[in-house]
């Protein structure tokens, strides 16, 4: 999954459920009273989290319409974007840990070594270990083979419901508007995704490519996958340039591309396709 830049807000309004991620924890220092109330409180406060996070924006979910959701286990995937966000940010260094013969005998020393990524990475790792134990855990790490989704889908924190059809899903409509506008100017892309069939694990992905220096691309993680039913996309592009982040945007001709995808966008493991794929093309003059 690519990282996204702060030059990309994007929102999309899907008309499903609440929305997957829960508001920010106002008091971040409250002592949780029980494990439900730890999970949450960590999953949110990861997702707020630049560190972890910093390739997630910000997306309100909601469905125009749609068909029956598929029954959930009780409790639901609760701890599927939390074990996402860990591995994605953390399984190369956890991986080197195992396979140098590190102090593993237990989730506390194992966890311990991400002591650099900060005290909640470490709280988030120990949760995850001692759900699934030690051992499951680090086979985890071992079989993802760097997918993120892929190894949480393995231990089933994350749900599989691969799609049967041909054709699971369709962009339509997509476009950018103005779709000609000086530098500076903050583009809209718009598109439709009709979803045919219930998805696992999934994600949105988003890009944007042309003359610019810089990569200006993002996504966002659908844990419990595309519902059926009908989503509208609305991203939002600054062309603006960021010299802190030495991104310039040059005049010439932009290519949008949106891409819902089950599993990890472009992975080649089991569960993983792209679902659809769209573009739209815009310019930005001096």
């Amino acid at each position: 999954m690519k990282v996204s830049q702060i030059l990309l807000v994007a929102l999309v309004c899907v008309l499903y459920v609440a929305p997957f991620y829960a508001h920010a924890i106002h008091n971040r220092h409250a002592a949780p009273t029980t494990l439900q109330q730890l999970k949450q409180d960590i999953r949110d406060r990861i997702l707020k989290d630049e560190k972890l996070t910093d390739k997630m924006m910000s997306f309100s979910f909601k469905q125009i319409n749609g068909g029956v959701a598929v029954p959930k286990p009780k409790g639901g995937f609760s701890l599927c974007p939390m074990c996402i966000n860990l591995l994605d940010q953390t399984i190369n260094q956890l991986l080197n840990i195992i396979l140098q013969g590190g102090v593993i005998g237990s989730c506390g020393a194992l966890c311990s070594y991400l002591s650099n990524f900060g005290a909640l990475t470490v709280t988030a790792c120990n949760l995850i270990c001692d759900y699934l134990g030690v051992e499951e855990f680090i086979k985890l790490i071992q079989e993802a083979d760097l997918d993120a989704i892929y190894g949480c889908q393995l231990v089933s924190l994350c749900p599989v419901h691969d799609c049967k059809l041909p054709v699971c899903a369709q962009f339509f409509n997509t476009r950018v508007v103005p779709q000609s506008a000086p530098k500076g100017t903050t583009f809209t892309a718009v598109s439709q995704l009709r979803v045919y069939n219930q998805t696992g694990t999934g994600e949105l992905a988003f890009e944007v490519n042309g003359p610019v220096t810089g990569d200006i691309s993002g996504g966002e993680l659908v844990a419990e996958g595309f519902s059926a039913g009908v989503f509208q996309i609305q991203v939002q592009i600054q062309a603006q340039d960021d010299p802190q982040n030495q991104v310039t945007w040059n005049p010439g001709t932009y290519e949008f591309v949106v891409a819902a995808c089950e599993g990890e966008c472009g992975s080649k493991h089991p569960h993983s396709r792209i679902l659809a794929e769209s573009h739209a093309l815009f310019n930005v003059t001096a």
